[in-house]
């Protein structure tokens, strides 16, 4: 049997993955694959990015975006804007095993918050992975990191390929599934640039055995180190009737995040958006009490647990 490291030194002297054993090349992917996801996910988990967003609806209508994007150390961050007037119109926050989403009234007549919903940080990563995909979409798939996937043995790869003629250089191709029971489910398929630090290029995965959806991600030339900056994507759907984007991302602007921004505190957040909340319909005096309640709740919030550090235990 063939191992992993004997595969990898085959391949890379044009030896066909044809000619080896399947699992001599899944563990050569694993073995290739893992350490570079996590060096594509370092990156862009300290990262700030703008894109814009568009919609498309079933009758044809778009609906655009813009979204902004900041993470770092494990938090993350983002505000979505109309694009119109910029006015922000919802925020997500995930910080250490805390979360906050905030979504405000999108009407021109009204503005204010409309849903204030605190929850764990992991539901707001995956309701950002919905929102914005463009930072999440080299290193993960839906809601989950592609590595994870694989290590965690909810799915399972039975083939890879390596095609060498594409305008991307090297590609390896992952067909792969979903395990339930010792029995194979729903498969899916995975396309990554090996000579541009693994990221994905396209993946699609089974809904049923009748619809399927997937991302195709773009990169420019620009790069943070040695891992391209996604550039955009298309989320896209496909049944019986063909192939339909429902979905688009552009990136306008990206920058590497090297020191901790001070806007990951969902607390804060979320007073601030009581606050609105409680502005809209009240009288004027009703407004500077809540605004003094407020402020004295962000006080003590911030200020006595610095005493505690200071002064230490008793």
């Amino acid at each position: 049997m063939v191992t992993g490291a004997l595969a990898a030194m085959l391949v890379s002297t044009g030896i066909t993955f044809a000619q080896l054993e399947p699992i001599a090349t899944n563990a050569w992917f694993m073995q290739s694959y893992v350490p570079a996801a996590r060096h594509v996910e370092d990156v862009y988990t300290h990262l700030s990015m703008r894109a814009g967003v568009e919609s498309i609806q079933g009758s044809g209508i778009h609906r655009s975006r813009h979204v902004r994007f900041v993470a770092f150390g494990g938090r993350s961050r983002i505000d979505t804007m109309t694009s119109s007037d910029g006015e922000c119109i919802g925020t997500m926050i995930a910080a250490d095993e805390e979360g906050v989403i905030i979504r405000r009234r999108q009407s021109h007549r009204l503005r204010g918050v409309r849903r204030i919903e605190a929850t764990s940080s992991g539901q707001v990563l995956e309701q950002m992975r919905l929102v914005m995909q463009l930072p999440f979409a080299p290193w993960s798939f839906r809601q989950s990191s592609i590595r994870d996937l694989f290590l965690a043995g909810d799915a399972r790869v039975f083939q890879v390929t390596v095609d060498t003629d594409t305008p991307d250089g090297r590609v390896c191709i992952v067909d792969w599934g979903f395990v339930n029971d010792g029995c194979l489910g729903r498969t899916g398929r995975f396309r990554f640039a090996m000579d541009r630090s693994w990221v994905l290029l396209e993946a699609e995965s089974q809904l049923d055995s009748m619809n399927w959806t997937g991302i195709c991600c773009r990169y420019g030339d620009e790069k943070i180190g040695d891992v391209p900056m996604i550039a955009s994507a298309d989320l896209w759907f496909r049944n019986r009737g063909g192939r339909r984007i429902f979905r688009t991302f552009q990136r306008k602007s990206f920058t590497p995040v090297t020191t901790p921004p001070d806007v990951f505190n969902p607390m804060i957040e979320q007073v601030v958006a009581e606050l609105s909340a409680c502005q809209e319909n009240n009288p004027p005096w009703q407004k500077c009490a809540a605004a003094g309640v407020v402020g004295m709740s962000l006080i003590v919030a911030i200020y006595v647990p610095f005493c505690w550090r200071r002064r230490g235990p008793g």
